[in-house]
């Protein structure tokens, strides 16, 4: 069923899967690269000072969203739209975001300064929070998806995951102090940003400058800003529980926990990019016509829960061992969180399910309240959780919280309780259904007789 769809109908299609087959592998060898330097940095470092150095990150992180103003969506739709010359638009994007990452460099180091009471980790917090001056250069990563060209970004990503490994292991091989991981954290953006300049450079002439246009970066303020809340409140989901086992309970605990989250990143990566190849078929099948439709998206809904599911059941099992063979004794406390760490990514693809059914709806304005909503709910249980059972209080918070926003939250809003129902019927009749569908798959092979 989806295999005669994917196959492109028209140049547009074409140049659709052909990004996100681009997409698909510079994410995915980035994602190896990382994981695998990783896995090295936190034996190097061990629990405490690799706790420390994610705390870091983590704090920084959480003002990340005043810095690019979730405005990449909005960029690339003004390029793609062609109401202003592409060069003044990347100008005046460009313009924007460096004023909004300089800002949030003064406001994180007055945060750091005033909440944080050891110099080192104002210093080291300071330190990374210039990457948000590089991640502005990001504009060119719209420039390239508005152009259909993700090529540049795969190479880009590419280059940036090994030359920051590089430097990792050059770092480890001179036992180099946990100041220098920060810098090479912040390094990764500089690397990515110098490269996608180079490409943008080298293959195109368009004049750029530091002028802007007044409605151009209005119109960028304007239509991020309710996209900004969203934002806000999935770095809540994302680092807000680091940030509150430091203070709660030490680096240490946040060390086992950090690198949980790490390993298990495999799994949450497989769901989004079955979901980045399958979006355009399903687009185009709403499109055509709703009887397939509807059919496909339950068949996409079955396969994201049911790999998933049986991904988690891996995990679960082999979890303890495989963290020992890695890692030694000194992190097996982080086998028995990865247990339950990985089915988060069961909520993630319930998450994704639901979110892809939305934007195809062109419901997705509901979104923001699901995800705000979540986010408050992850904080109160935290609080409350942490100091009660310690690092299981913050795995139980982010399962609850998530689970809401995914999936719960659906049955309060009517419009939105057919994806709610889409899931239980994966859930319950979803590995039938897969197997019958391969059955007829396969006889379909079978039956077949090619052309003489």
């Amino acid at each position: 069923m989806f295999k005669r769809l994917i196959q492109p109908q028209s140049p547009l299609m074409q140049k659709v899967m052909r990004n996100l087959s681009w997409s698909v592998v510079g994410t995915s060898v980035n994602m190896l690269i990382t994981l695998v330097v990783g896995i090295y940095v936190a034996r190097y470092l061990g629990p405490e000072q690799y706790g420390l150095l994610n705390y870091v990150v983590s704090f920084a992180m959480l003002f990340s969203v005043f810095a690019t103003f979730s405005s990449d969506e909005i960029i690339v739709k003004m390029l793609s739209l062609k109401q202003w010359p592409k060069h003044v638009v990347l100008s005046s994007a460009l313009f924007f975001r460096l004023l909004l990452a300089l800002g949030t460099v003064v406001l994180v180091v007055v945060c750091a300064f005033l909440l944080e009471s050891d110099m080192w980790t104002k210093w080291a917090i300071a330190l990374y929070s210039t990457s948000f001056i590089a991640q502005s250069f990001q504009v060119f990563t719209n420039f390239f998806v508005a152009e259909f060209k993700n090529k540049f970004v795969a190479k880009s990503t590419v280059f940036k995951g090994l030359a920051t490994a590089g430097v990792k292991v050059v770092l480890m091989l001179m036992h180099a102090d946990l100041i220098w991981f920060v810098a090479a954290f912040a390094l990764d953006f500089f690397f990515l940003a110098f490269s996608l300049f180079l490409f943008f450079r080298k293959n195109y002439s368009y004049p750029l400058s530091l002028r802007f246009h007044k409605k151009v970066v209005h119109q960028i303020w304007k239509q991020s800003l309710p996209l900004m809340f969203t934002g806000l409140a999935i770095l809540v989901y994302d680092r807000v529980d680091q940030v509150m086992i430091k203070n709660m309970l030490g680096s240490t605990d946040l060390g086992y926990y950090a690198l949980g989250l790490r390993i298990i990143s495999v799994i949450f990566f497989i769901p989004k990019i079955i979901s980045q190849i399958l979006l355009p078929v399903l687009v185009h099948s709403y499109a055509q016509n709703m009887t397939a439709f509807n059919k496909q998206m339950q068949l996409f809904s079955d396969s994201m829960v049911w790999i998933t599911i049986g991904l988690a059941l891996i995990f679960s099992i082999f979890a303890r061992p495989l963290v020992l063979l890695l890692m030694g004794n000194t992190y097996l406390v982080t086998g028995d969180l990865v247990q339950l760490l990985s089915w988060k990514s069961l909520i993630s693809a319930f998450s994704f399910v639901t979110g892809q059914w939305m934007i195809i709806k062109g419901l997705q304005r509901f979104a923001p309240t699901a995800n705000i909503i979540g986010a408050v709910l992850n904080v109160g249980l935290n609080f409350l959780l942490i100091p009660l059972i310690g690092l299981w209080g913050a795995l139980v918070a982010t399962l609850v919280s998530y689970t809401f926003a995914a999936y719960f939250f659906f049955y309060f809003v009517p419009v939105l309780r057919p994806a709610a129902y889409l899931i239980n019927r994966s859930v319950v009749r979803g590995l039938p259904n897969l197997f019958t569908f391969g059955l007829e798959k396969l006889k379909a092979s079978q039956n077949h007789v090619p052309p003489q």
